[in-house]
């Protein structure tokens, strides 16, 4: 499916990346630190590079198609550093209700103001 997928990217300097996880990653509670997907075989990485800026448009689409082909097998969520400004729904689901709601506590503690509020926000808790 990724071979399918990553033959339609169009430009040379694009990936996309397979990580085998287990060992160290999976020995810690799920829960224990903001890093989602513990359990999980394997995680991926879509990376599209390109020059032109009149080519956003069919580089981004072709990322979201490679993406929901994946998603079948995904278990849900997402490493956030593996994602851009996705938006406030999108940033829960990467990192699962219990550990969205404890940052978004520690938010609340650390930043109420939001000042830190770029990429993958994080709203601090009310």
């Amino acid at each position: 499916m990724a071979m399918k997928h990553g033959a339609q990217m169009l430009s040379p300097m694009s990936q996309i990346h397979f990580h085998q996880m287990g060992g160290a990653i999976e020995r810690l509670r799920f829960d224990a630190t903001a890093f989602s997907g513990r359990r999980a075989g394997y995680t991926y990485n879509i990376i599209s590079t390109w020059t032109d800026l009149t080519e956003d448009a069919q580089h981004i689409e072709i990322n979201h198609r490679c993406a929901a082909g994946i998603e079948p097998l995904s278990m849900g969520g997402a490493y956030v550093k593996f994602v851009g400004d996705t938006g406030g729904d999108q940033v829960r689901s990467h990192y699962g209700r219990e550990i969205y709601e404890r940052l978004s506590r520690l938010k609340r503690a650390y930043d109420p103001t939001n000042f830190f509020s770029r990429n993958q926000n994080i709203e601090p808790a009310r």
